[in-house]
């Protein structure tokens, strides 16, 4: 469920003109870890888990950058 989430967005991305190269790696990366928990949903306590095992902190701030970004399109999209 999170996947096809996750390849909607990057695909609406893409069509703004968007690479997304890393982005959708780690989006990507982020949905299996959290299909593995079996969350269906973005949760914290998953995203500062998957977070954590990046190797620096600046890796770290990105990944939880991408994740809060796709987290508010998901909001919004909810409302939308």
């Amino acid at each position: 469920m999170l996947s096809a989430h996750v390849e909607r967005y990057i695909s609406l991305r893409r069509t703004l003109g968007y690479k997304l190269r890393e982005v959708a790696g780690n989006l990507r990366g982020f949905a299996k870890f959290a299909a593995d928990r079996s969350d269906a949903r973005v949760r914290l306590s998953t995203a500062v888990d998957w977070a954590t095992k990046a190797p620096s902190p600046h890796a770290r701030y990105v990944r939880m950058r991408d994740i809060a970004r796709f987290a508010r399109f998901l909001d919004l999209t909810r409302f939308g």
